[in-house]
């Protein structure tokens, strides 16, 4: 019922004229070429509201007139041998029908567990071939509200070089309504670290990188951040940042072996059951 509605609405909206010769009504004719209702209300998708509709259908009317156009003038002004595009045509539908054939091939076969072990040792052989694009740092951010007592001792505390005072900075602040972010464990892009404040001034990260240590504030909670480590854009990624990276490598790897495995069983199986012959005197 909706599908009628929007044909009617089609009607009315482009003033389409009854073709009698092919029994159906035409919203546009370019040259000998027609347009006809049916083909265009097959375009509009089903929930569309009439304006939705509307639009779709003068951009597809609009564009099917580019089109036609087109095709005539390259017809009018291209020679024979330059429209003869049959073989074009031919090569085209192999190759599409070869990407999906191999496409398929792949989906049902392809085992797209990737471990550790293979992205690490990969990684080994490769790692100068991962380069940063943005600057990653190790540290830490605690996170404690502003009204606590003890500001002035976390302040000390964080700065400390030595181990058990800064894991006693980590307990105060997660014993008290506080919250200890550790990126120690794991190389961080330097923006996602600062993203876990909700603010920061336009020279944040190079005071950070300078000072190792930062401290800010907003309305509710004091922010200590610390950088224990740097690494510039373009030095060497670190693996933990080039995982996505490394899975995709693999994975193509490993499709590129399934696609010359293929290749190579046919051409056998060609070869074995006499389906191939190569002349090898013709191309003398």
């Amino acid at each position: 019922m909706k599908n009628l509605l929007i044909i009617l609405f089609i009607i009315i909206l482009t003033g389409c004229s009854y073709d009698e010769e092919q029994g159906q009504r035409a919203v546009a004719r370019v040259y000998d070429k027609s347009l006809y209702l049916d083909e265009l209300s097959g375009i509009i998708p089903e929930n569309s509201s009439r304006a939705d509709s509307a639009a779709i259908a003068d951009g597809y009317v609009k564009e099917w007139v580019k089109k036609q156009l087109l095709l005539k003038k390259a017809e009018l002004n291209l020679t024979k041998e330059e429209k003869d595009v049959d073989n074009q045509l031919d090569e085209y539908r192999a190759l599409l029908l070869i990407y999906k054939y191999e496409n398929e091939y792949i989906k049902q076969k392809l085992d797209t567990l990737i471990t550790e072990q293979q992205m690490d040792d990969y990684y080994k052989l490769h790692a100068s071939e991962f380069r940063l694009t943005e600057p990653a740092v190790k540290g830490f951010i605690g996170i404690i509200p502003k009204d606590d007592n003890s500001i002035e001792k976390l302040r000390s505390w964080y700065r400390s070089s030595n181990e058990d005072v800064l894991n006693q900075f980590e307990d105060y602040i997660v014993k008290h309504e506080g919250k200890f972010n550790n990126f120690n464990d794991e190389w961080v892009l330097l923006r996602t670290f600062f993203g876990n404040i909700p603010f920061k001034s336009s020279n944040s990260e190079e005071l950070l990188l300078r000072a190792k240590t930062m401290e800010t504030r907003d309305s509710s909670f004091v922010y200590f951040l610390r950088a224990d480590a740097y690494k510039p854009a373009t030095d060497t990624m670190p693996i933990n940042l080039a995982k996505n990276e490394l899975k995709d490598i693999l994975i193509n790897k490993r499709k590129n072996e399934m696609l010359n495995k293929l290749h190579n069983n046919l051409l056998n199986d060609a070869l074995n059951h006499n389906h191939l012959i190569i002349y090898k005197d013709s191309t003398n």
